[in-house]
């Protein structure tokens, strides 16, 4: 069984293949690029052998290849001597789809012109495409910069943004790091503001703080010293996770709370048919670990397929038995 593994990408041209290619070559301890031509697999015996073009390839080199990528061998019977050359070489190689544009409703198969044999020999086939036009993307940018000119939203989280400043100065003056000043807390709402105007929204709302605050985190902690990055990162922790989905996480604080007042009325041995958590207890163990918002909860399908009801008016969490 050969160790090494063989690769196919195939995409839209401009999809920069070939410059992944080149940058293995650059990159490999021994590696051979070529464009098609024969004769590279051997060179690359213990190597990778990058095959830019692959589709274009004669008919002869194709039939050959199908035996250096199983076996790893190419044999050769030339001029009466009979020899089998060494290929051990994982092939990354890359290719043009039909007519020049992947068709996402067809087959990997049906969208490059190499037989079944040769695909077979690949261990990964992978398609690079073009998911937004150059064009359309300029022109997204044009809107988005000449039309669009998000404002501060009153519903902003300023908190967030006081205990953020004071954090970073405080982390800036223990390691001496690169000083913070007000100046940080203006970058923080031009990137903010950044962020709305992607999204062509004329207010800048939680979210876009949230992920201006990962990118000012995620480059002062690369700027620190090696000694005093995992000390960063550690202490920035809540701010490095955007987005990440909480739901879990908060099931699990409301679950054990639901198990607490269960064993509650079992040494009392009061009649249960409903037991309440107050959304306060919830919420509070919540920000300890730095989540804020508790609504992402009860719209999710885990509170309701737990059996969960959430009462706004009282602002409880209600169970039925």
């Amino acid at each position: 069984v050969r160790g090494d593994l063989n690769v196919l990408m195939v995409g839209d041209p401009g999809t920069a293949k070939s410059q992944f290619l080149k940058f293995v070559q650059a990159t490999a301890p021994r590696a051979v690029y070529t464009t098609g031509k024969g004769g590279a697999l051997v060179l690359a015996d213990k190597g990778v052998c990058l095959i830019d073009e692959f589709d274009k390839m004669n008919e002869q080199d194709r039939t050959s290849i199908h035996e250096a990528m199983e076996q790893q061998t190419i044999s050769v019977s030339k001029a009466g001597i009979v020899t089998s050359l060494q290929a051990r070489c994982a092939v990354i190689a890359a290719a043009n789809p039909i007519g020049g544009r992947y068709n996402a409703t067809r087959t990997f198969a049906e969208n490059v012109e190499l037989t079944d044999p040769i695909l077979q020999r690949f261990d990964v086939l992978s398609s690079t495409q073009t998911h937004l036009p150059p064009e359309l993307l300029k022109k997204y940018i044009v809107y988005a910069r000449t039309y669009v000119n998000p404002t501060v939203s009153s519903t902003l989280d300023t908190r967030k943004i006081e205990t953020f400043y004071a954090q970073l100065r405080k982390a800036s003056q223990h390691t001496g790091a690169v000083p913070i000043a007000v100046r940080h807390i203006e970058s923080l709402f031009r990137m903010a503001e950044a962020y709305a105007r992607m999204h062509l929204r004329d207010a800048v709302c939680n979210d876009d703080l949230d992920m201006a605050i990962q990118v000012m985190t995620t480059a002062l902690c690369d700027a620190q010293k090696f000694t005093f990055k995992r000390q960063w990162k550690k202490l920035f922790a809540q701010y490095l996770s955007f987005r990440q989905d909480n739901t879990i996480v908060l099931m699990h604080i409301v679950q054990e709370l639901f198990q607490a007042a269960y064993t509650y009325h079992q040494k009392i041995s009061a009649p249960l048919s409903e037991l309440t958590v107050a959304c306060t207890d919830v919420l509070s163990k919540a920000k300890s670990l730095g989540i804020l918002d508790l609504s992402p909860l009860y719209e999710s399908t885990a509170f309701e397929q737990n059996g969960l009801r959430y009462d706004p008016d009282h602002q409880m969490i209600l169970k039925t038995f």
